[in-house]
């Protein structure tokens, strides 16, 4: 008895864990499914977004429509997306514009259908939004033409939604899965909606495009710049009038407020999570209807009822639309209370439970009719005016409407209260952009004409300023303007008048012209007129244009009258040439057939023409002025030259024959000091013989090694060597003179460089051993020390890139036949220092700093500008830090390239 206790006890506990598990599942279950429809969302959104995205990036339909059409079918899984547009000549033809479907099925792409039942029996609703889901053509009772049409496609369940460009149907979007039957769900239906809304307005984009492109067709080429200046400027007063018509950009952008409406009841019932959100409009005597509603699977459409059922227009009295049950019905209350109940943002009715609500039967029915269970009703503001309600409704339960899903519902009412008045303005300026697009037209032809002439002077100011440009001849540049501008300005001279200096403008002649064969040459011909220059100069010489229209009516003096007569001038404009601030001559431009009208475009014209001949006359000047230059540059280049050839030649044969004399007496001093018979003032005396003389065999080479440089003698010698064996003999060299001063001599020579290079040796030798020489020369005490390291262009210090000085980098040179690395050489002092007036000129021939000038040791002050010569020329520079008192800090670097022992010069044979 007791073991059948404890099996059942047993089996007990196991299905309460079982019961426990499964519930557990039944959770887990719930949580996946929760996650999968909020992922499918989010695709969808993601989807729509990037519809919406290529939309706006894109004007071209064709690519919007395929982008579109892969997108979709990958989403909902379909085997067709497909993109159907209808004839022009009607509804019954059309042909697939874009599709993209599995490789399996046949392509609808440019197929052409023609369904003559579809334009008489169904495009008025297709019109109105309806959209036509077949789970199974077989099983949807359709008429045997179109079964065989959707059978040519291979088409098992369609879904199809209308395509609308500017409220007409202009195409349908088609869903097919061809492989078998498929439940089309509400949410894939309403997500193909909210799609065919935003290719509408693709559509309408591209409808007013082609408009755009085909009225810009029609202007000139050259006009272009102008008229769309003044269609940028008219579309954007245009866009103001249109701009208060817009929706607020959170509801969405577009200048359709049926657009506005479809799309902000889908956006609130999916962010309430309602089962219906409706805008009801009021009619003038306050009854009204459903304009738009978007309700979640499986309710009633009111809109599709009121279309059904006329009755439902009818006055039903008590029922009241003020409770907003009722459809198109006259709303007493309302009409008694004039809106006075209506605030603007107030909440006009909200009901949680309507069967707790206390309504009465008829209302309660017509609730019932509607499946609503609870609501919350928003009044939407025309300006002052209630223009219709926002209605939310949560049918399948009761709902406990809280505060933030009542402010989100008036913050929405707001906005569309907004967009309606937008959209009633939007109506008044399209009146106004008609009317503005009729007067538009009109200037535009007659600005075509008067924009068509100064575009023909622009091009001839164009041309002329390039032929000025193409020469520096003035009188060519003379010539060619005469003949282009007299032909431009259809004149019958053009000339250009040089004034006599020394006249004081008085007296001057013309030194070019253009002019018709039938009135006499002006060319040449002096002229004097006192006048000028005491009256008209100075304004002439302030830019001053004048344009006589004709000089019997300018009331000219006789004395100017009497000089245009005699070149039969009837009409004159004329434009100063300045030459900089001077007046060089006047650009004249006669009529001599007839008195004539100079346009402002003229005298524009003209004015930017003797502008650039004043340009010319003074690149002409400049032009003598450089030749006269060059000729002078080149006599005094000839003798220069020749004198550094000759300094060149004295220099290495004086040097020759200084050197000669002077190393015998650097000899016989030498072994004088060995004789033992020498008292202690001839050693002294012989010591100072010595010293002098290899100071001066010192000046004497680096006299000659300098002037080598100037004149360009020093090239470089660039052969394969031991780096290390070169920094040993320097270090040997210097060591005992660094050690007579007790200084401590460095060489930092790290493991990481190469030993063997290719570079020139002896003058890098020379440089180090000027450089080290020069630190130990003016450093009494402490150190010197010499540092080389490598680094390559590319990033910087190689050295400096390692963190631990114990791990060096390894040296490897580059494969590129071009280095690029560079050896870096710093030679640093705790010597006196360099004052930084010093620094300045450090580098000048012949000049010694002041510590070198106070030192007894002072050198030739050829040494560090020879040292930096040849680095130089080796590819690099020096430069110097230093601190008076401290020490100093000279540094160069040089570009190397790879050598091996192998290719060092094999050393010479004492026998050889």
């Amino acid at each position: 008895m007791s073991e059948e206790y404890v099996t059942i006890a047993a089996y007990e506990s196991l299905k309460q864990e079982l019961k426990q598990e499964l519930e557990h599942l039944r959770q887990r279950v719930t949580r996946l499914e929760q996650a999968e429809s909020e992922l499918t969302q989010v695709v969808r959104q993601k989807t729509l977004f990037g519809v919406v995205t290529k939309i706006r990036e894109s004007l071209d339909i064709d690519t919007i429509f395929r982008a579109t059409a892969t997108e979709l079918r990958q989403l909902l899984n379909a085997d067709r997306v497909a993109i159907f547009r209808f004839a022009t000549s009607g509804y019954g033809e059309g042909e697939f514009v874009a599709e993209d479907v599995l490789p399996e099925f046949n392509s609808a792409l440019a197929e052409k259908v023609s369904d003559h039942c579809f334009g008489e029996n169904h495009a008025v609703y297709y019109q109105r939004g309806r959209v036509w889901a077949a789970n199974d053509i077989y099983d949807a009772n359709l008429l045997s033409c179109h079964t065989a049409i959707l059978a040519r496609f291979q088409v098992r369940a369609n879904l199809v939604v209308p395509l609308l460009q500017s409220g007409s149907l202009w195409g349908l979007l088609c869903v097919h899965q061809c492989s078998a039957p498929r439940q089309w769900q509400g949410s894939e239906i309403e997500f193909i909606q909210q799609i065919a809304v935003h290719l509408g307005i693709a559509l309408q984009q591209a409808e007013l495009l082609i408009r755009a492109e085909r009225r810009s067709s029609v202007l000139q080429t050259t006009l272009e710049a102008q008229l769309r200046q003044r269609a940028e400027e008219l579309a954007l007063e245009a866009k103001r009038e249109r701009a208060i018509a817009r929706t607020i950009e959170r509801i969405r952008q577009t200048l359709d407020i049926n657009t506005i409406f479809q799309t902000t009841t889908q956006e609130v019932r999916s962010l309430i999570n309602a089962d219906r959100v409706g805008i009801y409009r009021f009619n003038e005597d306050w009854s009204g209807e459903f304009v738009v509603e978007s309700m979640g699977e499986g309710w009633r459409s009111l809109l599709q009822a009121q279309i059904e059922n006329a009755e439902l227009c009818a006055n039903i009295g008590e029922c009241s639309a003020k409770l907003l049950a009722d459809l198109p019905t006259t709303d007493t209350y309302l009409q008694q209370t004039r809106d006075e109940s209506f605030t603007r943002g107030q909440v006009f009715r909200v009901c949680n439970d309507i069967y707790a609500a206390g309504f009465s039967d008829c209302y309660i029915q017509m609730l019932e009719q509607y499946q609503a269970r609870a609501y919350a009703i928003i009044a939407i503001f025309r300006g002052q005016q209630v223009w219709g309600l926002l209605a939310v409704y949560q049918n399948a339960y009761p709902r406990d409407w809280q505060e933030s899903d009542l402010n989100f519902l008036i913050q929405i009412s707001a906005n569309l209260g907004v967009a309606l008045q937008q959209a009633e303005l939007l109506g008044q300026a399209q009146q106004r952009s008609t009317v503005l697009q009729s007067r538009l037209e009109a200037q535009l032809r007659q600005r075509a004409e008067e924009l068509a002439k100064e575009a023909e002077r622009e091009r001839a100011l164009a041309q002329v300023i390039e032929k000025i440009r193409q020469t520096l001849d003035i009188e060519t540049i003379f010539q060619t303007t005469a003949t282009e501008v007299r032909q431009l300005l259809n004149a019958d001279r053009v000339a250009m008048f040089r004034f006599d200096p020394a006249s004081n403008y008085n007296d001057g002649e013309f030194v070019s012209e253009d002019v018709l064969p039938e009135f006499g040459s002006a060319w040449a011909a002096k002229v004097h007129d006192h006048c000028f220059g005491e009256r008209h100069a100075t304004h002439y010489q302030q830019g001053y244009v004048r344009a006589v229209d004709d000089i019997e009516q300018a009331n000219l003096h006789d004395c100017h009258l009497d000089i245009l007569s005699r070149f039969q001038i009837r009409a004159n404009l004329v434009a100063p040439l300045l030459k900089g601030d001077r007046l060089w001559g006047l650009l004249c431009i006669h009529q001599c057939s007839a008195p004539r009208q100079w346009q402002a475009k003229e005298v524009e014209f003209v004015t930017h023409i003797a502008g650039q001949l004043g340009v010319a006359l003074q690149q002409a000047d400049l032009l003598a002025q450089a030749q006269h230059q060059s000729a002078e540059l080149q006599i005094a280049k000839e003798s220069a030259d020749a004198a550094n050839k000759a300094k060149s030649e004295f220099l290495a044969k004086i040097s020759h024959e200084l050197r000669t004399p002077l190393n015998a007496i650097l000899g016989f001093t030498q072994l004088m000091t060995h004789e033992g018979t020498l008292t202690p003032n001839q050693q002294e005396y012989l010591d100072i013989i010595n010293r002098s003389g290899e100071h001066l065999l010192e000046l004497i080479n680096d006299v000659l090694e300098m002037s080598k440089i100037e004149a360009g003698r020093i090239t470089l010698d660039e052969t394969n060597f031991d780096l290390y064996s070169l920094l040993d003999e320097l270090e040997n060299l210097l060591r005992l003179k660094a050690q007579s001063k007790a200084l401590n001599l460095i060489f930092d020579r790290p493991s990481n460089i190469p030993q063997f290079i290719c570079a020139d040796k002896s003058k890098l030798r020379q440089v180090l051993l000027n450089l080290l020489s020069n630190a130990i020369k003016f450093t009494n005490r402490g150190s010197v020390i010499l540092r080389v390291c490598w680094y390559d262009n590319a990033t910087e210090d190689a050295n400096d890139r390692e963190s631990s000085p114990s791990h060096p980098p390894t040296f490897q040179f580059p494969d590129s036949p071009t280095p690029a690395l560079r050896l870096r050489f710093e030679v640093e002092d705790t010597g006196c220092g360099i004052d930084s007036l010093d620094l300045e000129r450090l580098f000048e021939a012949f000049i010694q700093a002041e510590s070198g000038r106070k030192s007894q040791e002072g050198g030739t002050g050829l040494g560090l500008p020879i040292s930096r010569q040849f680095v130089r020329l080796m590819g690099g520079d020096i430069t110097v830090n230093s601190v008076v008192g401290k020490g100093s800090i000279f540094k160069f670097d040089i570009p190397i390239q790879g050598a091996t022992s192998t290719t060092l010069p094999l050393p010479r044979s004492r026998n050889g």
